[in-house]
């Protein structure tokens, strides 16, 4: 019996402590594998590559780069305004790129296929704003078009009235005509072409209409682009204008019945910038954004 009793606490106890053992060692794997996930959370960094459609200048870079390195998570922000684009560095344990992409929004700008907040861009100093027409066009070619997107577009054409829309109008009636007469350039003589401001003279349903290109040695920016095409769109006769910031030329088709070259350049000039040889009125220059000044 005294055996039999040895034998049993014996066996008790070596089973004590092979569960002592492996409960020891469950514990200690376990203080490892959570340090070990610890680490890996603390060291790992996220990577986005993402598109900013709507930028347009050094300011829209300093704007989003100083914006975002504010928030938390991320590590560094690297904009290239020739490419559109912002490569941001982030800890994917505390901001995703969906919040980025929002961030970025709430900014004023566009990133990748997510709307600019309406009221954040709409405070955007002018240079950082894209021309209206391009900025539209954006938003009706997007997927994902949503109702802060038919907000923002119907803030536009309160903005740009009842003109902007008379002119739209126009350029899709007198749209076929242009087209027939850019398919005769290569038949007209050069005698009908004045190479000064390539003056052209095209066939159009609703009369004659010419083109000339503008030399504006002085524009600089969206900001530039847009408040030429704005004003010249109100002015009766012009039936279309197009601003080409990377040439410093501007495209205008016009009703020579109602307006002459010289005229145009008139207005343009009286805008604050210098149309071909007829320089900048001096006061509407100095009412100009710092932005649209030339260095």
């Amino acid at each position: 019996m005294e055996m039999k009793t040895r034998k049993a606490i014996t066996i008790i106890g070596m089973s004590l402590s092979l569960l002592a053992a492996f409960a020891w060692a469950g514990d200690g794997h376990g203080k490892m594998m959570g340090k070990n996930q610890q680490g890996m959370k603390m060291e790992g960094e996220g990577h986005a590559m993402i598109d900013l459609p709507s930028m347009q200048c050094d300011m829209c870079k300093n704007n989003i780069e100083t914006g975002l390195s504010k928030i938390p998570g991320i590590k560094s922000v690297d904009v290239n305004v020739e490419k559109k684009t912002g490569h941001v560095n982030y800890d994917p344990a505390v901001i995703d790129e969906s919040e980025i992409e929002v961030a970025i929004n709430k900014l004023g700008y566009w990133a990748n296929d997510k709307p600019a907040d309406p009221n954040s861009y709409d405070n955007l100093m002018g240079c950082c704003q894209m021309p209206e027409e391009e900025y539209n066009q954006m938003m009706k070619s997007s997927k994902k078009m949503t109702m802060p997107h038919d907000n923002m577009m119907k803030k536009m054409m309160d903005r740009s009235g009842m003109q902007k829309m008379e002119h739209e109008n126009m350029k899709m009636r007198n749209q076929d005509g242009m087209k027939m007469g850019s398919m005769k350039m290569d038949n007209m003589k050069m005698g009908d072409m004045k190479m000064g401001n390539m003056d052209m003279k095209m066939g159009d349903s609703s009369g004659k209409t010419s083109m000339t290109m503008i030399s504006l040695p002085t524009v600089q920016c969206g900001s530039c682009q847009a408040r030429i095409e704005s004003n010249l769109s109100k002015i009766d006769g012009i039936v279309e204008v197009k601003v080409d910031i990377d040439r410093k030329m501007g495209h205008v088709v016009y009703d020579p019945e109602k307006l002459t070259v010289k005229s145009i350049e008139n207005v343009i000039a009286s805008i604050g910038y210098q149309a071909n040889d007829i320089p900048a009125d001096s006061k509407a220059y100095d009412n100009l954004p710092g932005c649209c000044k030339v260095p």
